[in-house]
C-alpha cells in the first residue's frame, strides 16, 4: 500500500511538470490567429551598434513607427495605420506567417514580387510581443 502511494505521488509530480512545460511552450508560439487584430507600437528600440543608429533618416522612422498600427486582417489583408505626415501611404498588401520560422512577411497585393515588410515575431520575458524588423535594426514592442 505504501508503495502505491509513493508511486502515486511520483506520477503526480510528473503530470504536473509535464503540464507546466506544455502550458509554457505552447504560451510562446505564436500562431496566425494570434497575430490577427490592430496592433499599437508602444516602444521602438534600434540596435545601438548599427551604423544607423545616428542616422536622421532612421531616427525619422523611428518616430513615425511609435505612430504606427499595424492592422493584420483575418483574410490576410494588411494595413499600414500611422500619422499621415510622417508616413506615405502603402500599397494595398496582404501577410503571410511562416510559424516555423516565426516570421511575417507583408507583400503587395497586386500580386509582384514587391516585398514590403519582414517581422520576426517573438515574446519577451514578461510576455510582450516583439516584432523586430528583418531590413532595418528596428525591434518594435507591440501590444492590441
Amino acid at each position: 500500500m505504501r508503495g502505491w502511494k509513493l508511486l502515486k505521488d511520483k506520477m503526480l509530480k510528473y503530470l504536473l511538470l509535464f503540464c507546466c512545460i506544455t502550458t509554457a511552450s505552447l504560451a510562446k508560439a505564436q500562431t496566425e490567429k494570434e497575430l490577427v487584430g490592430l496592433w499599437k507600437v508602444a516602444e521602438v528600440t534600434m540596435d545601438k551598434s548599427s551604423p544607423y543608429a545616428d542616422n536622421p533618416m532612421f531616427i525619422k522612422l523611428k518616430t513615425a513607427m511609435l505612430a504606427s498600427q499595424f492592422d493584420f486582417r483575418a483574410d490576410h489583408r494588411f494595413i499600414l495605420k500611422g500619422d499621415p505626415k510622417n508616413t506615405q501611404p502603402m500599397p494595398e498588401a496582404v501577410w503571410h506567417y511562416d510559424k516555423e520560422k516565426k516570421l511575417i512577411d507583408v507583400d503587395e497585393a497586386a500580386k509582384t514580387s514587391n516585398k514590403l515588410l519582414y517581422f520576426m515575431v517573438s515574446k519577451d520575458a514578461q510576455g510582450n510581443m516583439l516584432f523586430k524588423s528583418v531590413d532595418i535594426p528596428f525591434i518594435l514592442k507591440v501590444h492590441k
